[in-house]
């Protein structure tokens, strides 16, 4: 990718307001923002590209220090995922709660659990009010991390964590209450990657939590060209 293609997508995932009108304007409002693109068009690897620029490169105030990556799908088969999806509750205001404590132990084994493989995680059938879950999420965050760490939470393949088709609303609801809650805390960026938006987040028009797009940098095909040399073109060829 271009270095100006990476820098814009680093400018998107760093900032929530700037004078630029391209660029998130309202500070105080917590967002989920995404990348969508088809299968193999490098948007879960553009993530990591994006931290390791803002990590390495800008050293500032806004720059990530951390980056958690939590797959839901693929990654070799180390992916969080539900014990029992029949736990998932038939009403969407619960499952919404459920998806708030489901982020909170994917993360906590994600901090705790080394290991490969895949991370199976029980439902709470009573979970507390999102509003607990978040406090509980920012106090693990700060138990683990330096007072002036700024996160990148990674959520790939992020429909896959509940996409229960004879369930879609309560399963909408809770991937909301998960990505929402991430989101919600302070000094934490959630940039959730998959082939579609999240429809379930509102969008930036809206109140509260909103999603807002990130661009993968497209392939430089110069660059390309420029390090591969079979794709050179001949220069010794003769008629």
């Amino acid at each position: 990718a271009k270095d100006e293609d990476v820098d814009y997508m680093v400018k998107l995932l760093e900032y929530n307001d700037d004078d630029d009108d391209d660029v998130v304007d309202d500070p105080a409002r917590a967002f989920v923002k995404y990348a969508a693109a088809p299968t193999s068009s490098g948007k879960t690897a553009s993530a990591l590209v994006g931290f390791l620029a803002s990590a390495e490169k800008y050293k500032e105030e806004t720059s990530f220090t951390h980056y958690l990556y939590l797959a839901f799908a693929n990654n070799n088969g180390t992916v969080f995922g539900m014990k029992d999806e029949t736990k998932l509750s038939g009403s969407a205001i619960i499952a919404k709660k459920q998806g708030a404590a489901f982020a909170l132990e994917c993360l906590r084994k994600r901090l705790l659990d080394t290991t490969s493989g895949e991370k199976e995680i029980d439902l709470d059938e009573t979970p507390p009010p999102r509003s607990e879950t978040r406090d509980a999420l920012k106090k693990l965050l700060d138990d683990h991390f330096p007072e002036d760490a700024r996160i990148l939470v990674h959520l790939d393949e992020h429909r896959d964590m509940c996409n229960d088709p004879d369930m879609k609303k309560q399963s909408a609801a809770f991937r909301q209450g998960f990505m929402e809650t991430i989101a919600d805390v302070e000094r934490v960026t959630v940039l959730a990657t998959y082939t579609a938006m999240p429809g379930e987040i509102p969008s930036t028009s809206s109140s509260g939590t909103c999603r807002y797009p990130v661009p993968v940098p497209p392939l430089d095909l110069d660059q390309v060209i420029a390090e591969v040399e079979e794709l050179r073109w001949p220069t010794n060829v003769t008629e």
